[in-house]
């Protein structure tokens, strides 16, 4: 949200930074702490949810699609899919 222009944190917040990390909020949103598994649940309730791709894709989003905002690869939470480099084929 961040690299958004959304919010801005404390400096110092690093990953685990939570809603009491954030110093400027100019759109004056409101955050409320959901367990990540049940934030799909909860996405008619809400203007807005920041939800990860392994639960979008599981409750049927398509995050290319849904999304608003998609993390680029160079985020810390990116997935890494990886082969052996002699598995040629996918069955």
């Amino acid at each position: 949200m961040e690299a958004n222009g959304l919010i801005k944190l404390k400096e110092d917040a690093g990953l685990e930074a939570t809603e009491f990390d954030i110093v400027e909020n100019p759109k004056n949103l409101k955050f409320t702490s959901i367990e990540a598994a049940q934030l799909p649940r909860v996405l008619p309730d809400v203007d807005i949810a920041v939800i990860n791709g392994n639960f979008a894709i599981e409750a049927g989003l398509s995050p290319l699609e849904d999304a608003l905002i998609l993390e680029g690869a160079d985020s810390p939470y990116a997935n890494i899919i990886t082969v052996k480099p002699d598995y040629d084929k996918v069955e």
